[in-house]
């Protein structure tokens, strides 16, 4: 099994166990690897976990996600805040898959702009409205591991094309 670090320096805030981020608030998660064994590898089957609290600070906040061979990608278990009360917007961009599993994020709209978004509870959406797709790219947003919750988040499609409503 290889390990993946993620190392976030001068914003931990130890006073309220919460990794503060300020300015830019863009994090991109590759795995680093080739995926075709010439790094040493087998695969790219690597999931890279978040297991503390998030809060972005000072302008709406976008995590990317490129997409690996691992079902999950990026898995997010902390409890995803703004320092504006839930007024920050919060986009989900590139193809990979991004799992939110904390039961209290608090965020103004979820952007699903490309790739897949999992949750497993209805909080983990936040509190307000989700968008999916753009112009050349869509959105999907699965619901895993689920306990019976209602989702009563209104959802809005930005563009014609950019979803594709199914059943199953």
């Amino acid at each position: 099994v290889q390990e993946q670090n993620i190392t976030i320096s001068d914003s931990a805030d130890s006073a309220s166990s919460k990794i503060r981020l300020t300015g830019d608030n863009d994090i991109t998660y590759h795995d680093g690897l080739n995926g075709d064994g010439s790094d040493g590898s087998s695969a790219d089957n690597i999931t890279a976990f978040v297991q503390a609290d998030l809060q972005f600070e000072g302008s709406n906040f976008a995590i990317r996600v490129e997409n690996g061979a691992s079902d999950v990608d990026l898995d997010i278990s902390g409890t995803i805040t703004d320092d504006n009360g839930g007024a920050r917007n919060f986009s989900k961009t590139l193809s990979g898959t991004l799992k939110l599993s904390a039961t209290d994020n608090v965020y103004n709209i979820l952007f699903i702009d490309d790739g897949t978004v999992q949750i497993t509870n209805a909080g983990a959406l936040g509190d307000n409205d989700i968008s999916f797709g753009q112009a050349t790219t869509d959105g999907v947003l699965e619901y895993v591991d689920g306990s019976g919750d209602t989702i009563s988040n209104q959802v809005r499609i930005r563009q014609s094309d950019a979803a594709d409503i199914g059943t199953g």
